[in-house]
């Protein structure tokens, strides 16, 4: 029994050091791309009359990214026309727009992906039939080729 357990404890040491080791030789030692993500953020705007619901996020060492969701009464409509001005007046290029399903129930979600360079941003739109207690995210991201 006791082998087994200290097995199981060196498994995770070497695991967690071996995180450790990847992310101190990564593009994202130190949190770099991660700290780029969120100045990339800041510069964001706001849908007016949004109100924030949450907050994620994650930097590893091939991954990095911030999001936050909000409550808003815009439309899908409303929100494509505001972000992709705002976006691409910022230099953001529009890469893709697509359907996005709820465990495969189709309540109307959309998606925006906008790029620069290894950048990326995503508004996704849960749908005017989802009530999920948010309308809308925005995810900011980086992740290594």
């Amino acid at each position: 029994m006791y082998r087994t357990l200290l097995i199981g404890i060196l498994m995770i040491i070497g695991v967690n050091v071996a995180a450790y080791l990847s992310k101190l030789h990564s593009p994202n030692r130190d949190d770099e791309r991660f700290k780029e993500v969120e100045q990339l953020f800041r510069a964001i705007p706001v849908y007016p009359g949004s109100e924030e619901v949450t907050t994620s996020s994650s930097s590893k060492d091939r991954i990095a990214r911030l999001g936050k969701v909000y409550k808003s009464n815009a439309s899908y409509d409303e929100l494509k026309r505001f972000y992709t001005d705002s976006l691409t007046r910022l230099g953001w290029q529009l890469e893709r727009e697509r359907q996005v399903k709820d465990w495969w129930s189709d309540f109307g979600g959309r998606e925006l992906r906008f790029r620069d360079g290894e950048y990326y941003i995503s508004i996704e739109y849960a749908g005017e039939k989802a009530n999920n207690g948010w309308n809308y995210g925005i995810s900011v991201g980086w992740h290594a080729s």
